[in-house]
């Protein structure tokens, strides 16, 4: 006469899922199958763990690792990468798609939430204001290895004399300070970022105009004080690696050629000394100066 079968020992199934084991280590150790011990846990009323719980325990017994912490893609694997997420975003029909997507969800969640993100986003354009904006910090790293000093966010008022009382929290992008502009007959050059709240009223028409007189302010002032002052334009809303790159190898085409920046120019203007680049989507030699 055989054997009956061993009950499961339902107390050292618990014991162990509660620990940390996973229903299929339960179930190997047992010699049974997952449905018995995940059925096991269900009738001795245990809550089973979400994937994203799963995945937290398994990182903390180490029988996994993050891939985002141990998989090392290289550069060329990162500007593919970056190339193919920026595509999918220039394509105009995805980009309208995702925008009323995007509009239905915003209009659906409640007073609450809605307050909550914007919270959260006007704290994300503080921080981008007093630590700059990614693509600022992009060209900040891009150009410290090749000039002798590169600031970011430097208040006006440390670089020229005079400033006006309305204008003393003004800051400048980046501030150049190399052998290769005094070689050209300037105290330095200043990079301006100029996203479009610089010529959108994305905050209403009283801020762009405050915000298109404070660039003239700076221009003005940074002009007289003899620096080659350049404003990129960046029409677009979001970030992307790919875009971070065409602004650098923008700016360093700028800065090789010059001063013969024919190429970039639309016409002249009697601020010899500030030019407005607009880098495009796909790389060009497309510009304007200003012309006032």
């Amino acid at each position: 006469m055989s054997e009956s079968p061993k009950s499961p020992d339902v107390q050292m199934i618990v014991a162990s899922y509660q620990e940390g084991m996973t229903i299929r280590d339960i179930a190997e150790k047992i010699s049974s199958t997952y449905s018995v011990v995940r059925r096991i846990l269900l009738n001795a009323g245990v809550s089973l763990r979400s994937i994203s719980q799963a995945r937290e325990v398994s990182l903390e017994k180490g029988k996994s690792k993050m891939p985002a912490f141990t998989k090392k893609h290289t550069e060329e694997t990162k500007k593919a990468i970056s190339d193919k997420v920026s595509k999918f975003w220039e394509d105009p029909e995805k980009l309208k798609s995702h925008s009323k997507q995007a509009a239905e969800r915003w209009h659906a969640v409640d007073d609450t939430q809605r307050e909550e993100f914007l919270s959260k986003a006007w704290l994300g354009m503080r921080k981008a204001a007093e630590e700059g904006s990614r693509i600022e910090r992009d060209l900040l790293s891009f150009f410290s290895s090749k000039y002798q000093r590169v600031s970011a966010h430097v208040p006006l008022q440390e670089i020229v004399l005079h400033v006006s009382e309305e204008h003393q929290k003004t800051h400048v992008d980046l501030l150049i300070r190399d052998d290769f502009f005094a070689s050209l007959g300037f105290s330095g050059c200043v990079v301006e970022v100029d996203g479009p709240t610089h010529f959108e009223p994305i905050w209403g028409e009283e801020n762009l105009t405050k915000t298109q007189k404070t660039d003239i302010h700076k221009n003005t002032v940074l002009s007289k004080a003899n620096f080659l002052i350049v404003r990129v334009r960046c029409p677009w809303r979001s970030y992307s690696k790919k875009r971070s790159r065409l602004i650098q190898e923008y700016l360093a085409g700028f800065f090789s050629s010059y001063p013969d920046v024919s190429s970039y120019v639309s016409q002249e203007c009697p601020l010899k000394s500030v030019y407005y680049l607009t880098p495009k989507t796909e790389a060009t030699n497309d510009g304007e100066k200003q012309s006032s």
